[in-house]
C-alpha cells in the first residue's frame, strides 16, 4: 500500500528527500515503517509520528493513502 512520508527536523532522510511516497505492507504499523526506513532500533522510541495530522502511537496501523510526518521528540526547560 502506498503512503506519503515527510521527514522533519534532524532525522536522517532515508532517500535523501524530505518528502517521498513509500510502498509498505498492508496494515503496517508506524514502528514497522520506521524499521523499514532503516532507523536504528535505539532511536525509534524517540521518533514522533503524525498520521493525517494527528499524533499517533507507534503501534498505530497505517492505511493506504495515509500521510505520515516524522520528527524527533524535543525537550527543554
Amino acid at each position: 500500500m502506498k503512503i506519503k512520508v515527510k521527514v522533519m527536523g534532524t532525522l536522517i532522510r532515508p532517500f535523501g528527500a524530505d518528502e517521498f511516497d513509500y510502498d509498505c505492507p498492508p496494515a503496517a504499523t508506524v514502528r514497522q515503517l520506521l524499521g523499514a526506513l532503516k532507523y536504528e532500533p535505539r532511536h525509534i522510541p524517540h521518533i514522533m509520528a503524525c498520521v493525517n495530522g494527528e499524533l499517533r502511537h507507534q503501534d498505530h496501523a497505517l492505511k493506504a493513502g495515509d500521510s505520515v510526518v516524522l520528527s524527533v521528540t524535543v525537550g527543554g526547560g
